[in-house]
Formats: structure tokens, C-alpha cells, sequence
């Protein structure tokens, strides 16, 4: 059996490509890309159309960066599965328990990301992982929990480029009041959505390194129709407790 070199060559320019857009999140032009790996800009521009028909890439303004395709399908499982690795069975656990919905999210990139979660099917009636999970945070506890763990300057950014909840979180259209409301996040230690104002009742609480520092966020989810004030603590404390086990194995005390 005898290997086209051309086409070898060729798939390792196309990896060489993709490693280099990964790097530089703002993404880079076609001649920036060309002049990298001394090849002819035509070849370049054949390279990336591939990519993006396959939708590893995308092209905004003359610039290719990733895609979010690409990083879901391979970037997530690399860069987060020692994380998930640790959490799945807690998770499965933690869904057996409380017979409803978990998720697991961390921000990466500006985004809120779903490393996995657990569906219960203990109800005939069940609230679905996170079906947007690319939507702006504001409007959900795992993403307001990211957030109130955001530094400044981070959050700065974050608003930047979408702007305040306005609506979406107790109609918060300052910074001032941003941080006021990311604050009590992180001084309650769980976030939650009002159940009369939604279909799904959701609450998240915070996974935390040694230093404090955020590592992602343990949600849950159930139809607002099953939701009693009751069930509040349950859940909070069926929740944080989950978080601190991961926590710990994390931190290798476990």
C-alpha cells in the first residue's frame, strides 16, 4: 500500500492551519496564514474552504477562527475531560437523588459551555440539558455563576461584546449594578431563576479550587410546574454537596 504524499502533506498543512487559527482567538487573515506556512495563497484559500464547508472554520470580516462545531467536537472532550471524568458519576448520582436534571458548565472563550449532564427519567414530564446552551448567560444560574466569579476585566469584556441583561437579570443595565448582582451570587453561593417568571425552574452553585477560584458551575434544571418552595434546600444541598465531592477529587484530597 503506498501513501499519496500530496494528500499527506496536504492533511498536515490543514492541521498545521487549524492549530495556528486555535491560537489566535481574534482569528487570522488568508495572507497572514499563507506567509506562516510559506505556501502560495491560492492553496491557503483551498485549504480553508474545506474547512469551512466542513465547519471547523469560520470566516467573519476576511478572518478565520474556529468554529463553534469545531471546538464542541474536539477541543470540549480534550481540554475538559479529566473534569467530566471526575464528575460523571457524581452527576449520575446527584440526577438518581434529586430525580431531576443536572448539567455541568464552565465559561471558556466567552461562552458558557456544557462539558455533559444527566437527564432523570423518573418524571413523565422532564426539563431537557440545557437545549441553548450557547445563548447569552445572563438569563440562566449557570451562567450567572460563571460570571460572579469573572475577575473585572474579564466582565468588563464579557459586557462588551454583549452588552447588559437589561430584562434577562433584574433589568441590570450598569456595570455598577452587574457587579452588585454578581456579588450576591457569589455571597448567597448558588444562583436561581424565579419559577413563577419560567417555565423551568433552575438553580446552580459554584465548583471551587483550593484558592477559590472557579472551576464551573453544577446546575439543575425541572419544570416550574413541579417546583414547590420546599424543594429549595433539597436541591441547594443536594447540589452543593455534589459540588464540594467534585472539589475535593479535584484537588486530589479524595
Amino acid at each position: 500500500m503506498f501513501l499519496d504524499i500530496n494528500m499527506v502533506n496536504s492533511v498536515v498543512k490543514t492541521f498545521n492551519i487549524l492549530e495556528y487559527i486555535a491560537s489566535h482567538e481574534s482569528g487570522k487573515r488568508l495572507v497572514a496564514i499563507s506567509k506562516e506556512f510559506t505556501i502560495n495563497p491560492p492553496t491557503a484559500h483551498n485549504l480553508l474552504k474545506t474547512l469551512l464547508e466542513l465547519g471547523y472554520v469560520q470566516k467573519k470580516d476576511n478572518l478565520y477562527s474556529i468554529s463553534d462545531r469545531f471546538f464542541d467536537a474536539f477541543v470540549t472532550p480534550f481540554k475538559f475531560g479529566y473534569l467530566w471524568k471526575i464528575a460523571e458519576p457524581l452527576l449520575r448520582a446527584l440526577s438518581d437523588t434529586i430525580k431531576e436534571t443536572v448539567v455541568l458548565a464552565v465559561y471558556h472563550e466567552g461562552k458558557r459551555r456544557i462539558v455533559g449532564g444527566h437527564v432523570s427519567h423518573q418524571h413523565s414530564v422532564i426539563a431537557p440539558i440545557d437545549p441553548e446552551a450557547e445563548t447569552i448567560m445572563y438569563s440562566k444560574p449557570t451562567g450567572r455563576v460563571l460570571l460572579a466569579h469573572l475577575d473585572q476585566t474579564e466582565l468588563r469584556a464579557y459586557v462588551e461584546k454583549n452588552r447588559f441583561p437589561g430584562p434577562a437579570w433584574d433589568n441590570i443595565t450598569t456595570f455598577e449594578a452587574l457587579d452588585a448582582g454578581c456579588q450576591i451570587v457569589r455571597r448567597n453561593g448558588y444562583s436561581m431563576n424565579d419559577p413563577e417568571k419560567n417555565e423551568i425552574a433552575a438553580f446552580a452553585v459554584p465548583i471551587l479550587r483550593k484558592d477559590c477560584t472557579l472551576v464551573a458551575a453544577l446546575g439543575t434544571y425541572l419544570p416550574a410546574t413541579r417546583y414547590q418552595s420546599d424543594i429549595k434546600q433539597l436541591l441547594l444541598d443536594a447540589l452543593r454537596g455534589t459540588a464540594s465531592t467534585i472539589s475535593l477529587k479535584l484537588n486530589g484530597h479524595i
